[in-house]
């Protein structure tokens, strides 16, 4: 039963498309999430952590970071995407 719900589930999220996996799940799911909580964390550990804060413009460490992780989510997600191809038995 369980291994029917997760054809269903994949044929849903197959349905609506590679590209729209990777966004997703990819991209903005995992990537801008993390590389977010990595720019926190990572200022956080600085010295100048209430100072992060309070400016109004944003460094470009964080916009570097969260833009790695959103390029790093999206090929993990080529990898996935892949992945559930074949276990599935639907190449593309």
């Amino acid at each position: 039963m369980r291994q029917r719900q997760r054809n269903l589930k994949w044929e849903k999220t197959r349905q609506r498309g590679r590209k729209a996996f990777l966004y997703r799940y990819g991209v903005f799911g995992w990537g801008l999430w993390s590389g977010v909580l990595f720019s926190i964390i990572n200022e956080g550990m600085s010295i100048n952590f209430f100072k992060f804060f309070t400016v109004a413009q944003i460094p470009f460490t964080t916009v570097l970071y969260i833009v790695l992780f959103m390029v790093g989510g999206y090929i993990w997600e080529i990898f996935m995407w892949n992945r559930m191809e074949h276990l599935y038995g639907n190449r593309t």
